[in-house]
């Protein structure tokens, strides 16, 4: 059964491999293909195919007798290349999702699509690991901290701010940013950077996002009560009010 599936994600891979790393190319010699549907397009199936592939792993590992030690040893070739190659079908996974992200700019949604990918990445590695060294009780665990590892990072790089950072990175080279987005999707987290990079934009682009910061800052405002104090949005308030954005100056409206 694991050579089957192996044949078939081979050939899968052989087959499909200019559409999985075809990139940038790919979306311009593709008439009506854009980078959109090129990366959404099989993305959850990529991503599903490999999360089942641990499924499968697992089942062969529990069910399937090995009663010799070249038995074994097949068994861990076979698993070998499976993860392998499931590695390459998450390498394209990553490639479109960040071929999407450096044409539209960073989002919530796609920040957390990372994050699954490397989370997947790290099962299929610690599930290889695992078998070979014949700790099949030490596979949940290995999952759970995986999981455990990805949440602590994700909240220590601060979703937020990093996403408004590449995005004022990418509009220094290439003029573009979704300013609705910036404005009015990014936490308090991001407030600061946001504020900093107004003299960065354009005119009409830093006149709007004032706007957008001008009807949040009720919001940012908050309760006086020591209980509801919140380090983001204090540093958001700081800032907003360097560059005289209140919830009373601008209660009016935005300007």
């Amino acid at each position: 059964m694991l050579a089957g599936i192996d044949a078939l994600f081979a050939l899968f891979v052989g087959v499909q491999f200019a559409v999985l790393f075809g990139g940038a190319h790919r979306v311009r010699v593709t008439a009506g293909l854009t980078y959109a549907q090129y990366a959404r397009t099989g993305f959850i199936q990529l991503i599903i195919v490999a999360a089942l592939a641990v499924v499968v792993i697992l089942g062969a590992w529990d069910l399937g007798k090995r009663t010799s030690s070249q038995e074994r040893r097949t068994f861990l070739r076979l698993t070998t290349v499976m993860v392998g190659l499931c590695g390459v079908i998450l390498a394209s996974a990553l490639k479109r999702l960040m071929l999407y992200e450096r044409a539209f700019g960073f989002t919530l949604m796609r920040f957390a699509a990372t994050v699954v990918i490397g989370w997947i990445a790290f099962v299929l590695l610690a599930v290889l690991v695992t078998s070979r060294r014949g700790a099949r009780d030490r596979v949940v665990a290995a999952i759970l901290t995986g999981a455990v590892a990805a949440l602590l990072v994700a909240n220590i790089v601060n979703p937020d701010r990093y996403i408004a950072q590449h995005n004022l990175a990418r509009y220094a080279g290439t003029g573009k940013i979704d300013v609705d987005y910036l404005g009015n999707a990014m936490s308090a987290d991001a407030v600061p950077l946001i504020v900093a990079s107004l003299d960065r934009l354009s005119r009409s682009d830093a006149s709007r996002l004032r706007d957008e910061l001008c009807l949040r800052a009720p919001w940012l405002a908050g309760s006086t009560d020591i209980r509801s104090w919140n380090a983001g949005r204090s540093a958001a308030r700081a800032a907003l009010r360097r560059i005289g954005i209140t919830a009373d100056s601008c209660r009016a409206g935005p300007s």
